[in-house]
């Protein structure tokens, strides 16, 4: 994935227990007013100082919200999910959920997997996400064998994601919802969605406004007429639309979705956004000013030391940014939860297990 219209990302990690703060941060490249008097025995240090700079970070240059707008630092979550989703062979496809998806993605790209320069191209993408050049790895010769070897694992995960979280499945079922996908250029979110379509009956009326700063509908084009045309998830049904974006730029046709999209994903994104960290914090700004109240924000990322940001030496998982977003209601809240892969399913490459965070976030009035 990418900053703009599409993206995807990879990653394991450490465990954090959310009841223990980390160390105090910097203001962040923001300035930081002078702190006022509190007459009532002051906090602990540490627990004062994160809590302060965080609500800071979010609120600079925004509003001061009004009194019925309030903070959810709990970190326990309102929506527990089951440890899994049942599997059944679904009687249109002829098989399960997650090898229907498989072979639509086999059949689809059987072109780019047998291409001469597959393996050497491959090689080459992971070496740069070694160093987190993301833009050697979404030049636009890498895109089919990009998406070809994580949108499948990257789909299974997210349509197991999709189904787990009884809050995310009635959202993605509400009645002409749209959705904002930040990042989502290869597909990974739609044919995640395009499943729960074909699981659940076809009972969806869901558009997807792709945002992405790579082109990616070229690449996107077999994966989506093979969803219509093998699934019959027409565009009544789902309907994904692409945009070439730059992210944390302005964008009036962006700004346009965060402010009327009942839903909106950062899904393997935001490691990539902070790779620009400044540029990242004042996009997480306009975001969250843009959303309209009731909507809702999805985050999902690695679990581990891949969703780290170092801040004057310190690191910080990148929840906790969001979690002192003020204004917000979190609905789920995981910080480390593993999707593997299951054990009867085949596909010409190998597929990835992730350890994941997840949140959802309601704005709140």
């Amino acid at each position: 994935k990418k900053a703009g219209k599409k993206k995807c990302r990879t990653g394991l990690s450490t465990n954090r227990v959310t009841s223990q703060l980390p160390p105090p941060p910097p203001p962040f490249l923001l300035p930081v007013p002078p702190p006022v008097k509190d007459p009532s025995p002051p906090p602990p240090p540490h627990t004062h100082t994160l809590t302060r700079t965080l609500k800071l970070i979010a609120m600079a240059s925004t509003p001061t919200p009004t009194a019925t707008t309030t903070t959810n630092t709990s970190t326990k979550p309102k929506s527990k999910s089951p440890s899994s989703i049942p599997r059944v062979k679904l009687v249109d496809l002829g098989t399960t959920a997650e090898q229907g998806i498989l072979d639509l993605m086999a059949s689809a790209y059987s072109h780019t997997l047998s291409a001469p320069d597959f393996d050497d191209r491959l090689h080459s993408i992971k070496k740069s996400f070694q160093v987190r050049d993301y833009v050697a790895v979404f030049q636009p010769e890498n895109l089919s064998t990009y998406l070809v070897n994580y949108v499948p694992s990257r789909a299974l995960a997210y349509y197991t994601i999709f189904a787990r979280y009884p809050a995310l499945l009635k959202l993605l079922r509400k009645k002409n919802m749209n959705l904002c996908c930040l990042g989502g250029g290869p597909g990974s979110e739609v044919l995640g969605a395009a499943m729960v379509a074909v699981a659940s009956k076809r009972d969806l009326s869901l558009t997807v406004h792709i945002h992405d700063n790579a082109d990616w509908e070229e690449s996107t084009d077999e994966l989506f007429n093979a969803i219509e045309s093998v699934w019959g998830v027409n565009e009544n049904i789902l309907k994904p639309r692409h945009y070439l974006t730059d992210i944390l730029g302005e964008s009036k046709q962006l700004a346009e979705h965060l402010s009327t999209c009942g839903l909106i994903s950062l899904m393997f994104t935001v490691n990539e956004l902070f790779v620009k960290k400044k540029e990242a914090m004042e996009f997480l700004k306009r975001l969250r000013d843009q959303m309209k109240p009731g909507a809702y924000l999805l985050i999902v990322d690695s679990a581990g030391s891949f969703s780290e940001i170092t801040i004057s030496g310190r690191k910080y998982m990148i929840y906790e940014l969001f979690d002192f977003f003020p204004g917000f209601e979190k609905v789920i809240g995981e910080n480390s939860t593993w999707y593997r892969q299951p054990e009867d399913i085949s596909f010409p490459l190998k597929l990835n297990n992730y350890r994941y965070f997840i949140r959802l976030y309601r704005k709140l009035q």
